[in-house]
C-alpha cells in the first residue's frame, strides 16, 4: 500500500503537492502562532486545536482526489463542491478525542481513536454528509481487521515523523523547509495508501453506498 501510495503520489505530482502545501502552510501558520504563545499555554493548545481542525476540514479536496485515482476514474480534480461542513464536524470529534486520549494513560486511548477513526476523512469523500456518520463507517470498516488499520496507521506515522526528521536538529529557515518538502511528500504518500486501505476495507465490508 505504501508502494502504491508513492506511485499515486507520482502520477499526481502537481495536484498532490498543491493540496499538501496548502494543507501544510493552514497547520504551519497555527502552529508557529500556537508556539509563541507559550505564556499562555491554555490559549496555545486552544490554537494548535484549531488548526488541525482547519487543516483537516481543507484537506477534503485532497482526500477525494486519492479516491478518485484508486477508484480509476481518471483523477478528477478536486472540487469545492464537497461537503466541508461535515469534514469539519468529523475533525472536531476526531481531534478532540486525540487531545483528550493524550490526558490518560500516557495517551495510548489517543491509539484506539487513530485506529477506530482514522479513515472517516476518505468516508465523507465517498460521500457521507454527516461527520458522525463517517467516524461510525470508519469504525465499522475497520471491524475484523483492526491490526491491519493498526500497522498501516503505526507505519504511516512513522513515514511522516521521517519526513519531518531534520526539525529534530534545529529550527533554523534550511531545516524547516526541508520538513516542509520531506512532508510534501510523505503526506502524500501516505494520502494514496490511505485511499488504498480505505477502498480495500469497503470492498470487503461492502457497506453499500453512502448516504
Amino acid at each position: 500500500m505504501i508502494g502504491a501510495g508513492a506511485r499515486w503520489y507520482r502520477t499526481n505530482l502537481t495536484w498532490g503537492s498543491l493540496a499538501a502545501i496548502v494543507v501544510l502552510g493552514v497547520y504551519g501558520g497555527m502552529r508557529v502562532l500556537a508556539s509563541s504563545l507559550v505564556d499562555r499555554p491554555l490559549l496555545s493548545v486552544g490554537i494548535d486545536f484549531a488548526g488541525l481542525i482547519l487543516a483537516t476540514t481543507v484537506a477534503l479536496p485532497w482526500f477525494r482526489l486519492a479516491l478518485d485515482s484508486e477508484d480509476g476514474d481518471g483523477g478528477p480534480r478536486p472540487t469545492f463542491r464537497l461537503p466541508f461542513g461535515a469534514m469539519f464536524g468529523g475533525s472536531f470529534l476526531f481531534w478532540a478525542g486525540i487531545f483528550l486520549g493524550f490526558r490518560y494513560l500516557a495517551g495510548i486511548p489517543s491509539i484506539f481513536v487513530l485506529v477506530w477513526y482514522g479513515v472517516f476523512g476518505y468516508a465523507i469523500a465517498d460521500g457521507r454528509r454527516s461527520g458522525v456518520r463517517a467516524l461510525g463507517d470508519s469504525v465499522r470498516l475497520g471491524q475484523g481487521n483492526r491490526a491491519i488499520v493498526a500497522l498501516m496507521g503505526f507505519l504511516l506515522l512513522s513515514l511522516n515523523l521521517l519526513g519531518a526528521v531534520s526539525l529534530g536538529v534545529n529550527a533554523s529557515p534550511g531545516s524547516v523547509a526541508v520538513a516542509f518538502v520531506g512532508l510534501m511528500i510523505t503526506t502524500n504518500i501516505s494520502m494514496g495508501a490511505g485511499a488504498q486501505l480505505y477502498r480495500a476495507l469497503t470492498r470487503a465490508r461492502d457497506p453499500g453506498p453512502v448516504s
